[in-house]
């Protein structure tokens, strides 16, 4: 989900009240990684709904949660669904002890000039390592075994720049990019699906017509219709490649079964909370 999750707080409506309703909850975009050789695992991105994804996903890997919390945590940029989740690691809380943190230099300037995560910072909670995304063949290893290159995508600047992950293992590669303003850029769709087996991306929005009442333009998100278009020729090449994350509680394609459908025959789909991708 986008990074208000669902129910969505303050909406009426009957996406979010059906939710409530029905005691549906779906968190904000993040990926958890299990290294099933050594049970280490790592977090991308830290979202409000951090405590419940972490149960998660020490559920789905079968690593008890008493043994370790989790050994890496890659941010995206500084938008609230990816990094608010991070107090949550002070003192106050779980108290974590100096988590490997990856993030761009501008998202490390704005953790540890800004309270109150600083106070992770000083605090010994966590241990930002930085990464360099303008120079496109770099690679780092969070964990063992396991190489990320981040891609600098364009995304409104509010606190840091944004940046896009490609994780690959030993036999795959997954790509995530939960935020990004267009897919407008041919080097850019090189750069970022290139060898990539499975790719996760922003839909935030369905097509323009979503949100009536506000000026979607000051949102910029790509719309799932026209994505389908850009994207069609990696769809018709491996069908089930794309998956469209960070949907906003709006979206019609999060329950209408007609519209999911109409994406599967194109080869396209919506990932699921709690699907596992083995690497």
């Amino acid at each position: 989900m986008q990074d208000g999750g669902l129910p969505h707080m303050g909406c009426n409506k009957n996406c979010c009240n059906s939710a409530r309703a029905n005691g549906i909850e779906l968190f904000p975009a993040s990926l958890g990684i299990h290294d099933t050789k050594t049970d280490k695992l790592m977090l991308v991105d830290a979202t409000p709904a951090i405590a419940k994804q972490v149960s998660l996903l020490h559920a789905l890997s079968n690593v008890p949660e008493a043994n370790t919390l989790f050994d890496s945590l890659l941010l995206t940029h500084a938008h609230m669904g990816h990094y608010a989740g991070l107090i949550q690691l002070g003192k106050e809380s779980c108290n974590s002890n100096a988590i490997p943190t990856f993030t761009s230099e501008r998202m490390s300037d704005f953790i540890v000039n800004n309270n109150p995560w600083s106070q992770l910072q000083k605090d010994n909670n966590i241990a930002i390592q930085t990464f360099n995304g303008a120079q496109k063949n770099e690679t780092f290893a969070p964990l063992d075994g396991l190489q990320v290159k981040a891609i600098a995508v364009p995304h409104r600047e509010d606190f840091s720049d944004t940046f896009a992950f490609k994780i690959s293992g030993a036999d795959k590669t997954i790509l995530y990019v939960p935020d990004i303003d267009h897919l407008n850029d041919a080097t850019l769709l090189g750069n970022l699906f290139d060898g990539v087996d499975i790719a996760y991306i922003d839909g935030a929005f369905y097509d323009e017509n979503e949100l009536p009442n506000r000026d979607i333009t000051k949102i910029p998100h790509p719309f799932i219709v026209r994505s389908v278009e850009i994207l069609q020729p990696y769809a018709d090449s491996n069908p089930g490649m794309i998956r469209f994350i960070h949907l906003n509680h709006s979206n019609p394609a999060l329950t209408d079964k007609r519209l999911q459908v109409e994406l599967h025959q194109k080869g396209f789909g919506i990932a699921l909370q709690g699907e596992q991708v083995a690497l």
